[in-house]
């Protein structure tokens, strides 16, 4: 299961280019064991190319225990 949360959204002004960000929760089993991570942070850029919406980058993150700064 995953559950996405503060999802922010950013067009820029010609319209082509997108940035998508957000954090992630999954939850579930591997191997028959439960797991449950937390706060996962995921970039996602786009474009529009020939009028359709295209990733062209993404990038996660794992938070980390004693991260300078919270997130």
């Amino acid at each position: 299961q995953i559950t996405f949360r503060d999802i922010v959204l950013s067009i820029n002004k010609s319209g082509d280019t997108a940035v998508v960000s957000h954090l992630m929760d999954w939850k579930g089993k591997a191997q028959g064991e439960p797991f449950n991570f937390e706060g996962l942070r995921e970039t996602i850029v786009l474009e529009k190319q020939n009028g359709k919406w295209v990733i062209v980058h993404v990038h996660g993150s794992v938070p980390v225990s004693g991260q300078a700064m919270k997130y």
